[in-house]
């Protein structure tokens, strides 16, 4: 007796977010947006950031915005405050309400690969540089990173022997190859609707 057939449908990324253009995602303003999520295994790509920002501040005039995360713990945080309080051109935030804005204006964002920053880096196309987290075991971000890497979608920069001039190099590669095509991330809305077609 032959197996069931189990129709495969691709309906796109599924996104908490907005469509770009309800957010002029054209309009952008010189900087750089460091974030990672909750922030609470962020430390290394924070510090990196930190660390690169004189950088690309003095070789073009960008300036920083560090977005820590609303898991960090408190004593993590007032570290982070104090460090960044010496470092010219930097603002760190402890948490925002709602990321899409600074991604929708920056210049370049650098990031882990989370899935939700993924496909809302990706919905505004903006110029992306990912230093996913991976752990042995754990290597989702990894994987996600490197096939986006390969499609053009945006620059993998291991953490792994990752450097703070390093990640500036990899800013201005990004920025140099520019916004990519957006893509759309309504597929929850897309499985919606198919499904309405096969139960019809």
């Amino acid at each position: 007796v032959g197996g069931l057939g189990c129709p495969l449908v691709y309906t796109g990324y599924v996104s908490r977010t907005a469509p770009p253009s309800r957010l002029d995602a054209a309009t952008e303003a010189p900087g750089v947006v460091v974030s990672a999520g909750g922030g609470r295994f962020a430390q290394e790509l924070r510090g990196l950031a930190i660390a690169a920002a004189p950088l690309w501040r003095e070789a073009a005039g960008l300036e920083t915005t560090v977005v820590a995360g609303p898991l960090l713990e408190s004593a993590e945080w007032e570290l982070l405050e104090d460090q960044g309080a010496r470092v010219p051109g930097l603002r760190i935030l402890r948490s925002v309400p709602d990321l899409r804005p600074l991604l929708a204006r920056a210049a370049a964002s650098v990031s882990q690969c989370g899935y939700n920053t993924f496909v809302e880096l990706q919905q505004f196309g903006v110029p992306s540089v990912v230093v996913p987290f991976a752990v042995p075991g754990e290597d989702e971000q990894s994987r996600r990173a490197e096939r986006a890497h390969e499609l053009g979608r945006l620059h993998h920069l291991p953490l792994d022997g990752a450097t703070p001039e390093r990640l500036a190099e990899a800013v201005f590669a990004a920025m140099r190859r520019g916004r990519v095509e957006p893509m759309r991330g309504d597929g929850a809305l897309a499985a919606a609707a198919r499904l309405r077609e096969l139960a019809g």
